[in-house]
């Protein structure tokens, strides 16, 4: 793709070629309103709040009773809709903030990019060494390139105080530094001016993120082709996950052979000195005899007689009784 580079005379000097990875693809318009919508957000600061009725300053003395007035039954004066009163269901601070896969980032910067080619509100330049801190002279260099003095973005390389006191006067015209392109001044701004060291950065960060993020899978005809050869090469040793439940018989060969090839480490671990202590006592512990000595009850022959006797001459005396 062919561009026309301009001086600030408005005179054509060369043409560069352009990346149709960056200026020629066709525009995402859905990954493009994301990408707005998502700088939109983050910039939101977030901290805007209110106070509901249990945080307002505000008497809490009932409006009057609760029965015999004939009007609705009211709790407080600082309820919604009372003047002074709080606010239902207002704003608290929270986070807008939305994330976004860098990969869509850069894809809806080409698109933006290939629509501002595609409509040919891209002018590129040679530099901006020769321009004049003044805001005729920057008129005089948009009206040589037909851009006219609205709606202008100017990417510069790096930020640049002649530029900036030259469009400084103009509402219209947006210096920015290349590096910082962003959606909104994209849809924003209708023509866009850049120099030739400002093509480079952008041709610098988005060729990194599309090759950092496999960007061949986006170029198509660009990605290597597997040759039949590496395919076969890869499947000529039998696998066991290429065999499936009705291949058992053929899977039992295989397995039998990789067995007998297979060398079974074995591992021989030897007592240390206390595990063999403790063997030895338990097994002298083991073979060692106990006697156990019982001893004998003898049972007092006179003490019984005696106490039989006295059980006899109780029942004798009962019976007398």
């Amino acid at each position: 793709m062919q561009a026309t580079v301009y001086n600030l005379s408005g005179e054509q000097v060369r043409t560069v070629e352009l990346d149709e990875f960056i200026f020629g693809i066709k525009p995402n318009m859905g990954v493009m309103h994301q990408a707005l919508v998502r700088q939109h957000a983050n910039a939101r600061q977030g901290t805007a709040s209110t106070k509901t009725r249990g945080e307002v300053s505000y008497t809490t003395k009932k409006a009057y009773r609760q029965k015999g007035t004939g009007n609705a039954r009211q709790g407080s004066k600082g309820a919604p809709h009372y003047r002074h009163g709080g606010v239902a269901f207002g704003p608290k601070p929270r986070k807008y903030t939305k994330e976004m896969p860098r990969q869509m980032r850069r894809l809806a910067m080409r698109s933006a990019l290939s629509v501002k080619v595609a409509e040919d509100n891209l002018v590129l330049i040679d530099s901006f060494e020769t321009l004049e801190p003044k805001t005729k002279a920057m008129i005089q260099v948009l009206q040589a390139l037909n851009v006219g003095t609205e709606r202008v973005l100017m990417l510069v390389p790096q930020r640049s105080e002649l530029i900036d006191r030259a469009a400084g006067n103009l509402p219209g015209v947006k210096p920015l530094v290349a590096q910082y392109v962003n959606m909104h001044d994209m849809f924003k701004y209708q023509k866009v001016i850049m120099p030739l060291e400002s093509l480079d950065i952008l041709n610098g960060f988005l060729s990194q993120a599309a090759q950092r993020h496999n960007g061949k899978k986006f170029a198509g005809s660009d990605a290597p082709e597997t040759s039949s050869d590496t395919v076969t090469t890869a499947t000529s040793q039998p696998s066991m996950t290429s065999f499936r439940a009705g291949d058992m018989a053929d899977i039992a060969p295989v397995v039998e052979s990789q067995a007998a090839t297979m060398d079974v480490p074995t591992f021989v671990t030897e007592p240390t000195t206390t595990q063999a202590a403790t063997t030895d006592a338990v097994s002298a512990l083991a073979e060692t005899p106990i006697d156990l000595e019982v001893p004998s009850l003898s049972v007092d022959t006179e003490a019984e007689s005696g106490r039989e006797v006295l059980d006899a001459q109780d029942v004798d005396d009962n019976r007398a009784v």
